[in-house]
């Protein structure tokens, strides 16, 4: 019996796939086996997994229910003790499996194990943002609304019978199911976060933002689900997470000509959540502002009393530093 599940959802990644599988094939954990489910794919994504003859890989091609429901059929048949998910268009590190997997041994007391992750191109070339793993515990509150937290799939780790007991994936959501999932973990189970980056995620055309109103109704579909669950957190704490979440987006939409119309949508949601927020923004704004016109002022009174370079230098070494002339 496998001391890992890999749970692999797929559909039309044949140019991705098969570095995915080499990933996991490369791990300096051995005991694990890849669970490869094809949800619908009309491409390549076939014959690439079948050139890979290692016993471990398990391939079942099914017609497209969508990932969730991809993931949930491979948790159902998978034999390992602990379960790991990774996309097929991602990638594992070499050590990814052996060190989360001595953690969980170690540490009975935690239900799950996340790291921190690379982004990388389509190319495989790693981008400037990383995904930082900072948070350990009871961290609930940190991940519910992905502040100040994003768990990223393909970095978890966690025990199978946990998973099993939260019924696995919504398979109503193809959008928002992954933090929902880490979200009713939180919920349960201590968290444990990996500083180090053990995965590659895959930024590329394929996995970008869909249409802007159809994540606006998954966003919609995730947000009443908190409220509608999650009872114990305070009624007025939900709302403004909420309205911080609408806005979140609204700004990033905000710089995308294309779609920016759309972005008064999640601009509107936020006020419904919580009507005040413009007013504490507006509050940071001018604080920052206020700052920022304080600081040229004394840099400005300091050029005043100190024309020459060389002593204006020394002063912003002492401020730097905090040590005398």
């Amino acid at each position: 019996m496998p001391k890992v599940s890999v749970i692999m959802p797929t559909y039309n990644r044949a140019n991705f796939i098969g570095e995915a599988i080499r990933s996991v094939l490369i791990q300096d954990l051995k005991d694990w086996e890849l669970i490869i489910i094809d949800d619908g794919s009309i491409d390549d994504t076939k014959q690439i997994v079948k050139t890979n003859k290692d016993p471990r890989i398990r391939y079942i091609y099914q017609k497209n229910k969508g990932r969730s429901a991809a993931r949930n059929k491979a948790i159902a048949m998978a034999k390992g003790e602990y379960l790991a998910f990774l996309d097929s268009d991602d990638l594992f590190l070499a050590g990814k499996l052996k060190k989360q997997v001595e953690f969980l041994d170690k540490n009975k007391d935690f239900g799950m194990v996340y790291t921190s992750a690379y982004n990388i191109d389509e190319k495989g070339k790693i981008l400037d943002f990383v995904y930082r793993a900072t948070q350990s515990g009871h961290i609930y509150k940190d991940v519910a609304f992905l502040l100040p937290v994003v768990i990223a799939l393909p970095t978890v780790m966690a025990r199978k019978e946990n998973i099993r007991s939260l019924h696995g994936f919504d398979q109503k959501m193809d959008r928002f199911e992954d933090t929902d999932m880490w979200r009713r973990m939180a919920q349960k189970y201590r968290i444990y976060a990996m500083k180090e980056p053990l995965t590659k995620i895959r930024m590329h055309p394929g996995n970008q933002m869909e249409h802007p109103q159809k994540f606006f109704t998954a966003l919609n579909y995730y947000v009443e689900k908190i409220f509608r669950e999650d009872e114990e957190l305070e009624w007025s704490y939900k709302r403004r997470l909420a309205a911080v979440f609408y806005r979140h987006y609204y700004f990033a939409l905000r710089k995308n000509p294309q779609w920016r119309h759309y972005s008064s949508l999640f601009l509107k949601r936020s006020l419904v959540y919580w009507p005040l927020w413009p007013i504490f923004y507006l509050f940071y704004l001018t604080f920052s502002y206020l700052v920022s016109l304080f600081s040229y002022f004394i840099y400005q009174l300091i050029k005043l009393i100190f024309p020459k370079a060389s002593t204006r230098r020394r002063i912003r070494f002492f401020f730097k530093t905090n040590k005398p002339f």
